[in-house]
């Protein structure tokens, strides 16, 4: 398998732009974004991440804000601010260099099982087997195996066989193969026509390619629908700005309140306004709805531009921002886009 496997990804393997000079640092940045993001999405941010911060030095005196804000689009905001934490680490503790040792990168904040092999393997060529959600699939098809792969015993049995697997020579190329290969030709829908690795497939032996892998049954998306108030006053907008440590910590967004499916509640947002700022709201305009996902949420947003005839005095978490610094502020996704929307 392994030389079948190698020779297909040195003529197959797609131009990503983390494969071009490969560092631990570099290679730490791109599998964090790549968490639950797709390739093709992370290339777009990737360059931009390491012009503001082109080493682990940079980023560790960053302000989280000033991560936070660079990273917007990405979404999943704590894979930002864990990133941060663990740049600020090394930098103390380690110099400003990633670790050599498995054991002390998965010590590190954001740092998983497969991130580490990933560092391992891609940023220092070291033998380690990085199985992410690619892999797991392969690894079911090939060996047949009808166990859910979201089962830790499923998981460990891959990484214990992958790893035995492993060549001597180009083991981490043949690594970054396995995920390869998942992610372009033993997609869910498999193309096995395609696939090196056909003829040593038990799945395909036995036709059950599209069965496989075998899956737990994901909750529905939580639905929400939330009315929200871009107050203006004097060339300012009244913003919230969320802490504690949900997902959305340390980004802005306007003011908003829980309502119905399709219920542009105009009338209760001005009273709910004017119960919060104790002056008369005037209703300008609506704003284009907007959708938002974020974790196990889908999110409509009903926003209606407002104005206040002065700014009166607010406390944390609300404050008062300049329009023209709106753009340097980190929003959340769907907020972001109502920003967006051509009313400043």
């Amino acid at each position: 398998m392994p030389a079948e496997l190698i020779a297909w990804f040195e003529s197959a393997a797609r131009s990503l732009p983390w494969r071009e000079e490969r560092t631990p640092y570099r290679v730490f940045v791109s599998e964090v974004m790549l968490q639950q993001t797709r390739a093709e999405v992370v290339a777009l941010y990737y360059h931009r991440f390491l012009a503001r911060f082109p080493t682990l030095k940079a980023l560790a005196e960053a302000s989280v804000e000033e991560v936070i804000k660079v990273w917007e689009g990405l979404g999943y905001y704590g894979r930002a601010r864990r990133l941060h934490a663990a740049a600020r680490l090394l930098l103390d503790q380690y110099g400003g260099e990633l670790p050599i040792s498995f054991e002390e990168l998965v010590e590190l904040p954001g740092v998983s099982h497969y991130t580490a092999s990933a560092i391992l393997a891609f940023g220092m060529q070291r033998p380690a087997v990085a199985v992410d959600g690619n892999v797991m699939r392969l690894f079911s098809r090939l060996f047949a195996i009808e166990e859910s792969i979201d089962e830790k015993a499923v998981i460990d049995r891959a990484r214990r066989e992958l790893k035995q697997l492993m060549p001597k020579e180009k083991g981490s190329t043949w690594a970054e193969a396995l995920i390869e290969l998942g992610a372009t030709i033993c997609t869910p829908k498999p193309r096995c026509q395609l696939c090196p690795l056909r003829a040593r497939c038990r799945a395909f032996e036995l036709g059950m390619q599209q069965n496989l892998p075998v899956r737990r049954v994901k909750e529905p998306p939580r639905l929400l629908w939330r009315q929200v108030a871009v107050v203006q006053a004097e060339g300012a907008v009244l913003l919230y700005k969320e802490e504690g440590k949900g997902v959305m910590q340390g980004l802005y967004q306007f003011l908003y309140f829980e309502t119905e499916e399709g219920k542009n509640c105009r009338e209760e947002l001005k009273r709910r306004i004017e119960a919060l700022t104790h002056v008369p709201v005037e209703l300008l305009q609506l704003l284009p709805t907007q959708k938002h996902s974020f974790t196990r949420f889908r999110a409509t947003l009903y926003p209606t531009l407002c104005s206040l005839p002065r700014q009166i005095e607010v406390a944390s978490p609300y404050l008062w921002v300049d329009e023209e610094m709106l753009s340097t502020l980190p929003f959340s996704a769907g907020h972001r886009r109502i920003l967006k929307a051509g009313w400043v």
